[in-house]
């Protein structure tokens, strides 16, 4: 069963905030995305809004901005997040096989929160895929049919 969740103005702009700041302390820095994208894009605020949301979703707070390239742990958790509402869970090769990944789906205001997976389970042939957009590498896509579901997370 999916998860949805929804937000207020005012959680969406906080969240968004937290992500921006990262993007500031990584362009003062001269650091560039670990994986392709143009450092002008911000991702930092969707990212951001995805673990807040994935803290609701799980019952946990919400560390905020974090560090550039730090560990988005959400309860421990890695967060993975798309506006793609039919969006698949991204794994990289050199993501950590033992992390446990949420997906969160959707926005600004609606969230779902499809599932997750252990890395591990995600790092398989059948997920792996080179979709060549945004310049981006190949990966693991993992459906949202092959996620678990969120209340069988254990905390």
């Amino acid at each position: 069963m999916i998860v949805k969740i929804e937000i207020s103005e005012i959680e969406n702009q906080w969240a968004s905030y937290a992500g921006l700041l990262r993007d500031e302390e990584a362009k003062r820095n001269k650091r560039r995305n670990a994986y392709g994208c143009p450092g002008d894009q911000n991702e930092g605020p969707l990212g951001a809004v995805g673990e807040f949301v994935a803290s609701l979703a799980i019952g946990v707070p919400w560390r905020g901005p974090g560090m550039f390239r730090g560990d988005d742990l959400v309860g421990g958790y890695q967060v993975r997040t798309t506006e793609r509402l039919n969006g698949s869970l991204i794994l990289r090769p050199k993501d950590p096989s033992d992390s446990i990944y949420i997906l969160v789906v959707g926005g600004p205001l609606k969230w779902y929160v499809p599932g997750w997976i252990l890395g591990r389970d995600g790092k398989l042939k059948e997920f792996w895929d080179s979709p060549g957009y945004g310049g981006r590498p190949s990966a693991y896509f993992i459906p949202q049919l092959a996620l678990k579901p969120i209340k069988d997370l254990k905390r």
